[in-house]
């Protein structure tokens, strides 16, 4: 998960009982679209989220990953040895 809130897309998490070392500092709405864990309103949220987009996009995203005390940003190699090819498509016909 801690690569999706990077990124540039608005993230739903199930509603669980597991629970990662970072949670406690996540917040639904503000952080991912909450959805129930016996599923039963996710069709729901994923037509909020087709619907309100760019809105959702611009309230949900994370613009830079927070840097917690004692430690520091590295940046990426531009020596090419290992290129990434993951850029975003601007189509969206995901569902």
């Amino acid at each position: 998960m801690p690569y999706l809130l990077a990124g540039d897309s608005v993230i739903l998490k199930q509603d669980s009982i597991y629970y990662e070392h970072f949670y406690n500092e996540l917040q639904p709405w503000k952080h991912y679209v909450p959805f129930k864990k016996d599923l039963s309103d996710l069709l729901e949220k994923i037509q909020w989220v087709k619907d309100h987009d760019a809105e959702a996009y611009a309230r949900l995203q994370i613009n830079e990953p927070k840097i917690r005390d004692g430690m520091e940003r590295v940046e990426l190699s531009h020596d090419h040895l290992f290129p990434c090819q993951c850029q975003r498509n601007e189509d969206k016909d995901e569902l």
